[in-house]
């Protein structure tokens, strides 16, 4: 049966390789990834290869060579975790003119890759992905004229030091890091099937309140959810 999210797994996958406007865009077409002309040119194709190989709508398409194009040779239906997996080796950084992946990285720094993930999403420079985590006691940030630490910047603001340092990690400017926490919904990004909004441009996209959209993703009505800041 082909199914409402097979249908967008196709459309995600072109968007991803053609479109350069999307923001997965540089990791597929722009980096040469093509999908096959058998499927491109009739996705009823795409469509009968994926449910005679495994497909069901828990399962996700993964590239075995992940420098390959989508094509039947080179495609197969595995379960989330087995995907997100294979993205780990696909992120990949040039630091000092040696190409590694997130995951390298992770390993040989000892940081989190979650960490590192969010870092290299919220913008930060490949060289600065393992830096050392931030202590309360010893990061200073200068606002304005003024430099404290995180701690006597909680004090400060009545935010908690976790919220700071989240901040921190997620890539906040210096002067929105003492921000009231309910600007945090503006900063926040959203990845649903591959697509990446704000949870405003979500809430206008889908025509929902913020409620409703919030709603919507705890009670799991939208599938393959990744959380940025």
């Amino acid at each position: 049966m082909i199914t409402k999210r097979l249908q967008r797994v196709f459309i995600n996958m072109k968007s991803n390789c053609y479109n350069p406007n999307v923001t997965h865009y540089k990791y597929y077409g722009g980096k040469g990834i093509k999908i096959c002309d058998e499927w491109l040119n009739n996705r009823n194709k795409f469509y009968y290869w994926a449910l005679n190989n495994g497909y069901s709508d828990d399962k996700f398409i993964k590239r075995k060579n992940f420098k390959g194009d989508y094509s039947p040779d080179n495609c197969e239906c595995v379960c989330k975790k087995i995907k997100e997996e294979s993205i780990k080796n696909i992120l990949q950084v040039k630091i000092n003119g040696v190409i590694k992946t997130l995951e390298e990285l992770s390993k040989e720094s000892g940081i989190p890759y979650d960490t590192i993930n969010r870092r290299y999403h919220t913008g930060w420079e490949h060289d600065k992905l393992t830096s050392g985590l931030l202590t309360n006691e010893t990061k200073l940030i200068t606002i304005g004229n003024k430099t404290h630490t995180v701690t006597e910047w909680a004090d400060i603001s009545g935010l908690t030091r976790n919220i700071i340092l989240n901040r921190i990690s997620w890539g906040w400017s210096n002067e929105e890091l003492l921000l009231p926490k309910r600007y945090e919904h503006k900063k926040k990004y959203i990845e649903i099937d591959g697509k990446i909004h704000t949870i405003i441009e979500w809430c206008e996209i889908l025509n929902i309140s913020r409620t409703g959209f919030s709603r919507k993703l705890k009670n799991g009505k939208f599938k393959d959810v990744v959380e940025y800041y």
